[in-house]
């Protein structure tokens, strides 16, 4: 297993030179999250759309059974 082992960048280069490589990824990061922001934000409403349709199904469920339930005990006592 050692011979897959990987090293990192301080293993291979100095300190500097591995902080600097460091720095600029961030920064790459950082400039693809600035020019796909539509992407980003088009990708969080999608998720929040799904949410919202799970949850909104899952009160309907249950506003259903305690609709249920309700009728029963009406029907039972009154």
């Amino acid at each position: 297993m050692k011979e897959l082992k990987h090293p990192t960048k301080f293993e291979k280069t100095s300190i500097f030179n591995a902080s600097k490589e460091f720095a600029s990824e961030g920064k790459e990061i950082a400039l693809t999250y600035l020019n796909n922001y539509e992407l980003i934000t088009q990708r969080i409403e999608i998720l929040i759309e799904k949410s919202n349709k799970k949850a909104k199904i899952k009160i309907n469920s249950l506003q259903k059974e305690v609709n249920n339930k309700l009728q029963e005990l009406k029907d039972k006592y009154f």
